[in-house]
């Protein structure tokens, strides 16, 4: 997917087919008043906006009108997140690739509807996007028409999931957590909750305690957590990986790596 640098809606047309029709134009970064700036998102907007698409069930990414000899000087928090956050979608790729999205999931405890959910299910591995885009302002549509380099706020958010894990993918048997690139445990309560339940609470912002639930009528169980999204990345948008065999671990820690 990709994105102008302000909204179309806002632009002239003769100012869009002048400046935004040549790819490499400057004008990707001249405002209504024809001064040339430069805005690139912040760590915290390239980890939301890499994982919406992956979140939408997009099997790749294209980056592009990037400068990175002189952006990863000028926005060094962005392009190290940027390599952060492209470690963590090639680690889980193979299973993205072969997956869906299924919106196989329940969520609660998000009154406004701020946080982004999606399930992609392949053979071996249910991974789980979680998103905050709590917004405390800070950006506009108005803001960006006029190139003003500011960015989004957003406020920590919680929420608690619970995944349907069919019986045709069989039982959870390991369950980890993609933060830049490195693989960290999720603790597992051994206790099985009901549907009717609620998840255990976090250990920590960045650590999840996951609860695996009984088979129910239609032959389906659960894996249920609640999940403490951060105002800023990594913790600000989250990948977590629920597998069916140790190979999974393996083969993810093995790609987080290259």
């Amino acid at each position: 997917a990709a994105c102008l640098p302000f909204s179309v809606c806002l632009t002239p047309l003769s100012l869009f087919i002048r400046n935004f029709s040549q790819a490499f134009s400057s004008g990707w970064n001249v405002n209504f008043a024809f001064i040339h700036t430069r805005r690139q998102p912040d760590a915290e907007e390239l980890r939301i906006e890499a994982l919406s698409a992956v979140a939408a069930g997009a099997k790749g990414l294209l980056y592009f009108q990037g400068r990175l000899a002189e952006d990863n000087k000028e926005y060094a928090p962005s392009y190290e997140q940027f390599g952060y956050v492209s470690h963590d979608i090639h680690a889980i790729a193979p299973y993205l690739s072969e997956g869906d999205a299924t919106g196989m999931y329940k969520k609660s405890g998000d009154s406004k509807n701020v946080v982004i959910v999606e399930t992609i299910r392949s053979v071996d591995a249910i991974i789980l996007i979680a998103i905050n885009t709590n917004n405390k302002g800070g950006y506009s549509d108005l803001l960006c028409a006029l190139a003003f380099d500011e960015h989004w706020k957003f406020e920590k958010q919680s929420v608690s999931v619970e995944v349907d894990v069919p019986t045709s993918f069989g039982n959870v048997t390991d369950a980890f957590e993609l933060v830049n690139g490195k693989l960290v445990d999720i603790p597992t309560d051994p206790s099985p909750f009901t549907s009717k339940s609620s998840s255990s609470s976090s250990s920590s912002p960045l650590h999840t305690l996951m609860k695996q639930g009984e088979q129910n009528e239609a032959g389906v169980a659960s894996v249920a957590m609640d999940i403490d999204l951060d105002d800023s990345a990594p913790g600000i948008a989250r990948v977590f990986v629920f597998a069916n065999t140790a190979n999974v671990r393996q083969e993810v820690k093995a790609r987080a790596s290259n």
